[in-house]
């Protein structure tokens, strides 16, 4: 089976279900888990422990959205995003909304332009298979 050993997963989402979930379905690849219940909380992590090595952050989070995140990593902290290997973003909403379509593949054209990978996933389904490739990579 292809893991992720001896790599570090950030997990940001406001939800505790999603968060367990995570758990449950990283936990065959090998790799160490982080949690974090909002963008706010994800950065703080994020910049506090160079050893993590993949970021996943979902949009719709209150306290700071994870496209506000994405942003912020990217214009405030771009040594730091450059550490990552891969970010995953999730957002089933992403297209549904022209002006947050827009903002969304922005942020994401520039992150990629920091030579990180960056993967736009639209639901948990779609997920699963993406933390698949990433770990034969």
């Amino acid at each position: 089976m292809p893991n992720l050993d001896k790599s570090k997963v950030l997990y940001v989402d406001d939800s505790r279900h999603q968060r367990r979930f995570a758990q449950r379905k990283l936990a065959p690849l090998q790799c160490e888990i982080v949690l974090a219940n909002d963008g706010e909380e994800g950065l703080r992590i994020l910049l506090a422990d160079s050893d993590i090595t993949h970021l996943r952050t979902d949009n719709d989070m209150p306290v700071m959205s994870g496209l506000q995140f994405l942003e912020m990593l990217s214009t405030q902290h771009q040594p730091r995003l450059q550490l990552l290997r891969h970010v995953v973003f999730k957002s089933a909403e992403f297209d549904s909304e022209e002006r947050i379509g827009k903002e969304v593949h922005r942020v994401c054209a520039a992150i990629a332009e920091l030579g990180v990978q960056i993967t736009i996933t639209e639901g948990a389904a779609h997920e699963d298979s993406v933390w698949k490739r990433i770990a034969t990579q």
